[in-house]
């Protein structure tokens, strides 16, 4: 593809804004482009499906597309960090029975002014460049509002218009503190309903003529019409409309209008309705998105932080039609959309069917939960426990009669069961209990678009991440046990056992992490630091890799502007980076899930047969012998930031192992020898979301081929 660029146009020369790709597969796959040649070209890329089906059966299907056409089509492109932008062409048969694409027409003029308004952005002057941002509130009430996962909304959004303010966008005023913006917010109109005055409705200025929304809605497609008319009467309704005015929310400042994103809907149970997958959106919902693109006139829309319900609204999986709501809502409008890096499954849901660019954020910091109030008196009830043991076994009856009724008061062990359970085994299943809390991890605050973590949140972060392998890195935790003379893996997971020195695991265990703490602290802090031999590439690794990018968690907010600007926004892995995916990092990127054909990755599977492993182990434990069937949920989100390690639980706990390629997608599945497994075989019961059904469709598959052998 350089090459007949070259010869087009001039080496390295690119007379376009946009470019609009139809082809299947990744650019990069195919060797046609490297990820270096895409940046340098630096043009927002909208894909365009060429699916294998024909129009009637594509507008018919709820899911739109086939998995085969979503692998192909959507989601090897993202690789590339296009743009999603919707079917332009189906396969059917001509006269003399072989498969030609014939053109979407009303698809391909969607894809094509959505070319043109990311175009536009690259010639709008800044001061002229109108923009939309909208902050999440559900449900529906002020002190909703901002209320994105793991991410403080508020102080992002007043950083982000001080950047703009200082790129030159017209705005009027850059609160001092994220209180005062939120004032501002509260003062203005929203959606919580028990605040409105009439005040407040005269004031408002966003406003629709019910006229105007009447036309508009007239437009839609008749089956659109038709169902809004049946969920929530004629048009305008009566959701925010006042005066025979459709309300919307929010106010200008400047060229920007900062609002928030209106109600799903209205009802009793409003978490139904957000995620009900039939019931449309009020009309106000409609007129909501109608007025920022044809009355405010925003040539770009922010939606801040994970997640909306645009996404989610109803309609096609993927492929979306002219019918689906999402594609009615965000229409042809650029949509720049900061999403936490390791909530894939629903940033990919916002990828596919809001036609987002994605700007992946960090996590916020990161801490380890230890103990507190109820379990740290406990944790200290056992060490005092053993102190009495040797020192005044006369008196160890009364304290372990307190041990048992504290442990059953902390739920850590069911009360039938406490009661009839020997000394031993309370106090070991209670310590191996502890241990877990104490040491998981656990967010500490919340994450600010552009900053990085720094001080003892950087130690901290940067523990989260080698406290598990990273690709050839071993866990720190690991090398540390070895280093002191034990196997991580078993003194975890028998952490209320006692060695023969008389020492309990969960005792060896604190001074592991202790010591991963303090080696970290060290390597942080200290430019010529010494460590031993087996440390070095641990500690090598943090200072030539993980702290600087860390450091480019800046990034986050250079992405959003360029994308404000029609640029191309560089795409990167989904993920947890304390999940063994430190390639998510530097964050500030277009996010993509993996390529499901290879889940679970070989290191993903052995993490999985080590969380198959407890569950059987606890289960003994509990109740002296094997379990018959296990219930697993299986979804998209924790599997797309794991690689799949609860699907290797799935195929672990019945005795089976991927069989990988050397470009590692599965090619079938092994049974495990039972003398290789050294247990019996144990059924598992397994709930699939839609939406994993939907990401990973061959993954499932191969469960569903897996189930239906093993029933027979």
């Amino acid at each position: 593809m350089k090459l007949s660029m070259n010869y087009l146009f001039g080496k390295d020369v690119f007379p376009f804004d946009v470019l609009i790709n139809t082809c299947k597969f990744s650019f990069q796959s195919l060797g046609a482009q490297t990820l270096e040649e895409l940046k340098l070209q630096d043009v927002p890329i909208i894909q365009g499906y060429t699916i294998y089906m024909d129009e009637k059966t594509w507008a018919a299907d709820p899911q739109g597309v086939t998995p085969l056409d979503v692998n192909l089509s959507i989601s090897q492109p993202e690789l590339d960090g296009v743009i999603q932008g919707g079917v332009v062409a189906c396969q059917t048969y001509d006269e003399r029975g072989h498969y030609v694409y014939l053109p979407v027409k009303e698809r391909i003029a969607a894809i094509v002014e959505r070319a043109i308004k990311w175009s536009k952005l690259r010639h709008i002057p800044v001061s002229e460049r109108k923009v939309a941002i909208i902050l999440h509130n559900y449900p529906p009430k002020n002190s909703n509002i901002g209320s994105a996962a793991g991410l403080d909304t508020p102080e992002s959004v007043r950083r982000l218009l001080q950047r703009m303010q200082d790129e030159g966008y017209t705005v009027d005023t850059v609160p001092e503190t994220s209180a005062e913006l939120m004032d501002i917010v509260t003062s203005h109109m929203t959606n919580d309903r028990s605040m409105l005055t009439d005040e407040l409705l005269a004031s408002a200025e966003g406003r629709l003529s019910s006229a105007d929304y009447k036309a508009y809605f007239e437009t839609l497609p008749e089956d659109t019409q038709k169902s809004m008319i049946e969920s929530w009467g004629a048009a305008p309704g009566d959701v925010f409309v006042y005066d025979d005015e459709v309300i919307i929310p929010g106010f200008a400042n400047g060229n920007l209008w900062i609002t928030v994103q209106p109600p799903r809907g209205f009802g009793e149970n409003v978490s139904a309705i957000y995620h009900d997958p039939c019931l449309p959106p009020p009309h106000q919902y409609l007129a909501f998105y109608y007025w920022v693109r044809n009355v405010f006139e925003a040539d770009a829309v922010i939606h801040v932080g994970t997640h909306g319900s645009l996404e989610w609204l109803p309609g096609k999986g993927a492929g979306l039609s002219a019918s689906c709501y999402p594609e009615i809502g965000i229409s042809s409008l650029p949509n720049i959309y900061p999403y936490w890096t390791t909530i894939i499954g629903e940033g990919i849901q916002a990828k596919r069917r809001s036609s987002a660019c994605l700007v992946g954020h960090l996590s916020p910091p990161m801490t380890t939960a230890g103990l507190y109030d109820e379990f740290e008196e406990l944790e200290a009830l056992l060490d005092e426990h053993s102190h009495f043991e040797q020192e005044h076994p006369e008196s160890v009856s009364d304290i372990e009669n307190v041990i048992r009724e504290k442990a059953m008061a902390c739920h850590l062990i069911d009360e039938e069961q406490g009661a009839a359970m020997g000394m031993d085994d309370l106090i070991t299943a209670v310590h191996e209990k502890l241990s877990d809390l104490k040491h998981m991890q656990m967010r500490n605050g919340l994450h600010i678009l552009g900053q990085g973590p720094e001080g003892v949140e950087l130690e901290e972060f940067i523990t989260a991440i080698v406290r598990t392998p990273q690709g050839d890195i071993a866990s720190g935790l690991e090398v540390l046990a070895e280093e002191l003379g034990y196997d991580w893996s078993y003194i975890e997971q028998h952490a209320g056992d006692v060695n023969d020195e008389g020492i309990r695991y969960s005792h060896i265990i604190d001074q592991i992490w202790n010591e991963l703490r303090a080696f970290v602290r060290y390597v942080v802090n200290t430019p010529d630091y010494t460590v031993p031999e087996r440390l070095a590439p641990l500690a090598a690794v943090i200072v030539r890799e993980y702290i600087p990018k860390l450091g480019q968690t800046k990034n986050e907010v250079t992405s959003i502007s360029q994308g404000l600007q029609g640029k191309y926004v560089e795409p990167g892995p989904g993920g947890a980076p304390s999940s063994g995916q430190v390639d998510v990092l530097p964050t500030g990127r277009n996010f993509y899930g993996l390529d499901e054909r290879a889940l679970p990755t070989k290191i993903a599977y052995q993490l999985g047969i080590d969380l198959a492993d407890q569950v059987i182990a606890d289960y003994i434990l509990n109740e002296q012998r094997y379990p018959e069937t296990v219930g697993i949920i299986l979804w998209a989100s924790s599997n797309s930031r794991s690689h799949g390690q609860c699907l290797g639980e799935f195929l672990y706990i019945l005795g089976v192992r991927p069989k990988w390629q050397s470009n590692g997608r599965i090619s079938g599945l092994e049974v495990i020898p039972l003398e290789e497994l050294q247990r019996p075989r144990i059924d598992v019961m397994g709930r699939i979301s839609g939406l994993i059904r939907d990401m990973m469709p061959t993954a499932i598959s191969w469960l569903t081929r897996l189930l239906n052998w093993w029933q027979t």
